[in-house]
């Protein structure tokens, strides 16, 4: 599986005061995992040296999607042992997933906390009850009769059609983010502009709901300095957030890139 597009970073070694092991992972799609799930004592022909695969761990990453990590041990009566060839370096692609928590801050609906003089008024909260002290209200209550108001998207990032349920307000949840890793031959200058939604990923990168535009947003990029084998490239750390319950709002996220190295902007 030399050059495999599903091989999640490189391969790693581990050591101990009397052995090496090997690993490995894959990201995979449930109808490809018959083709990569090993038996213990297989060959292990993506390992450095000859290796035969001791044990493996099938996780399951999102519905659909899973990583499956393999180990090895050295062997040298392993049989059909080739070493992983060599890979360009504009063709490598490094890859995680992480969760970090996302605040749904009131204000992504219009929402503010009621104070005295808001009970003074009658104002109701967002759930249509008289209001108390603190109580979540809608900010342009005054503009409503009833005193209730309704939901002011204005200083949200998501889009009003495919916004997040008020349920969320004020709430704190694991939410995904994806960091890509890879090296381009392109001047930094063109690839600092890159910015927005998706867009599309790289068919490498294998994004989860990667081709639904406005899942996912850039929300901070570095671009580095690398020297490889006497020749400069430039090497880009991208990390994108998850629209958990609903879509990112084009434009208010600068729009939807067309290049995955350059964005919306056009090299000149």
């Amino acid at each position: 599986m030399s050059g495999d597009k599903r091989i999640i970073g490189s391969n790693e070694v581990n050591k101990d005061e009397s052995s090496n092991t090997y690993s490995i992972e894959y990201y995979l799609k449930e109808e490809e995992l018959a083709d990569y799930v090993p038996e213990i004592g297989d060959v292990a022909a993506w390992a450095p040296v000859p290796a035969r695969v001791s044990r493996f761990r099938k996780s399951e990453l999102a519905e659909g999607y899973y990583i499956l990590s393999v180990e090895a041990e050295p062997d040298e009566n392993a049989e059909g042992f080739y070493s992983s060839g060599k890979i360009k370096i504009t063709d490598k692609f490094e890859w995680k997933y992480e969760d970090r928590q996302l605040y749904y801050h009131p204000k992504i609906w219009g929402v503010r906390r009621a104070v005295e003089a808001d009970v003074k008024k009658g104002a109701k909260n967002i759930y249509k009850k008289t209001a108390k002290l603190k109580d979540f209200i809608f900010k342009n209550y005054q503009d409503d009769s009833g005193l209730q108001g309704s939901a002011d998207y204005d200083e949200s990032p998501f889009s009003t059609k495919n916004h997040p349920t008020i349920k969320l307000i004020g709430q704190k949840r694991e939410v995904t983010h994806f960091i890509a890793v890879f090296y381009s031959s392109r001047k930094a200058k063109y690839l600092k502009r890159f910015a927005g939604i998706n867009g599309r990923f790289p068919s490498e990168l294998d994004v989860y709901n990667g081709g639904v535009p406005g899942k996912w947003r850039l929300l901070k990029q570095k671009l580095e300095s690398h020297l490889h084998e006497g020749k400069a490239y430039v090497k880009v750390t991208r990390v994108f957030g998850y629209a958990w319950g609903g879509r990112w709002d084009p434009d208010k996220c600068i729009g939807y890139w067309k290049s995955w190295e350059l964005g919306g902007v056009k090299e000149g």
